[in-house]
C-alpha cells in the first residue's frame, strides 16, 4: 500500500514565536506542505521536545547534537489534537504521527483520536507507531517506562488493536500490555484502510512491520537502512506476504538543507520507495517548505 513518496516531519516550528500566533505559523507551514510535492506531514508525538540540545543548556545556540538547537522548551503541540486541526487547514496531505509512543496513549485512543483525523480529513490519516524512547520524557511526566521487550509487546497489541478498530465493527484482542474487549469506534474512518507504519529497527519491531503495517520507517546510516529493509522481506517470506504490501520509508535526518539531495538518493539506492525528511536544525518555515520541495521534484521526480 503507497503511503507516499515524500514525507515530512515538522520538527521545529516555533521560531521563538509566543502561543498566541504559534499555530498560525504552524498552519502556514502545513499549507505550504499540501501544496508542494510532499504527500505525507507528520507530526512528532511527544509531550516535550527532545532531550538533547537543550536550549536552557546551550543558550540558544545550535548544538553538535542531532537535536541541534531545539530543547526542553521548544513548543511541542499535543499530536493528534494538531492533526485534527491541520485536518481543516489542508485539502491534500496525508496527516499522522511519526510515531505514537505505546507507552503514553493506550492504542485504542490513538485509534479513536486519528479515527477522528480520517474523517474530518475526508480520509487522509496515517498512523505512525513506535516502541518508545525518551526515558526522562516518561519519569518527567510520571509514566511509567518499562524495559524495551515489554514496550516491543506493547507495539504488537497496538497494531493489532489498531488495526480491529479501524477495519471491524467490534473490535476484540487479549494482549500482553494492551486489551479490548467489544470496543465500537464510531464514526468508521473515511479511508477504506488507514495506512499503518511502523518505525524502527531492532528485529522484533521489524518483524511486527512484516506482520501488521503498510509501511515500515527505519532510520539511521545506509546500512543501517538496507538491512532493515532485507529483515522485513525475511518476514514476509516466512509469513507468507507479499513484501510489496510493506512500504519501505526511509527517516532521513539532516542539519543542513544542502546535504537532503545526497541523503535521499542514498535512501532510494539502498531500496527505499519513500522518504521521510527530519530536519533537526532547521526552524521550518513556509518558504523553507517550498524550496526544498521544488529540489526534490527538480532531482527526483513529483511521481
Amino acid at each position: 500500500m503507497s503511503v507516499g513518496r515524500f514525507g515530512l516531519l515538522m520538527t521545529n516550528y516555533s521560531h521563538g514565536l509566543a502561543p498566541d500566533r504559534l499555530f498560525g505559523r504552524v498552519g502556514e507551514i502545513a499549507r505550504a506542505v499540501d501544496e508542494s510535492v510532499f504527500d505525507t506531514l507528520w507530526l512528532p508525538d511527544h509531550l516535550m521536545q527532545g532531550p538533547v540540545g537543550d536550549i536552557e543548556a546551550n543558550q540558544g545556540a545550535a548544538s553538535r547534537t542531532p537535536d541541534g538547537p531545539r530543547g526542553r522548551r521548544t513548543p511541542m503541540f499535543d499530536a493528534p489534537t494538531l492533526l485534527g486541526a491541520l485536518a481543516v487547514a489542508t485539502t491534500r496531505v496525508r496527516l499522522g504521527p511519526l510515531v505514537s509512543p505505546v507507552t503514553t496513549r493506550h492504542p485504542a485512543l490513538l485509534a479513536k483520536a486519528m479515527a477522528t483525523v480520517d474523517v474530518v480529513s475526508g480520509g487522509r490519516a496515517v498512523v505512525g507507531l513506535g516502541a518508545a524512547w525518551d526515558a526522562d520524557e516518561h519519569q518527567r511526566f510520571g509514566i511509567p517506562f518499562p524495559p524495551a521487550r515489554e514496550r516491543v509487546d506493547g507495539l504488537e497489541d497496538a497494531a493489532r488493536i489498531c488495526r480491529a478498530m479501524f477495519d471491524e465493527p467490534t473490535a476484540s484482542h487479549q494482549g500482553r500490555r494492551f486489551s479490548v474487549d467489544r470496543a465500537i469506534n464510531e464514526p468508521r474512518p473515511v479511508s477504506p484502510r488507514v495506512p499503518l507504519l511502523v518505525g524502527g529497527t531492532g528485529a522484533r519491531v521489524l518483524r511486527i512491520a512484516a506482520t501488521y503495517a503498510d509501511a515500515c520507517n527505519p532510520i539511521g546510516e545506509a546500512d543501517a537502512v538496507r538491512r532493515a529493509f532485507a529483515a522485513v522481506d525475511r518476514c514476509c517470506a516466512e509469513i507468507g506476504r507479499d513484501p510489496a504490501e510493506v512500504a519501505r520509508l526511509a527517516g532521513v535526518m539532516f542539519h543542513r538543507t544542502a546535504d537532503v539531495p545526497a541523503l535521499v538518493a542514498e535512501a532510494f539506492a539502498v531500496g527505499a520507495d519513500g522518504v521521510i525528511l527530519v530536519p533537526w536544525q532547521i526552524a521550518l518555515s513556509p518558504e523553507w517548505v517550498s524550496a526544498i520541495s521544488g529540489q526534490l521534484a527538480s532531482e527526483f521526480g513529483d511521481a
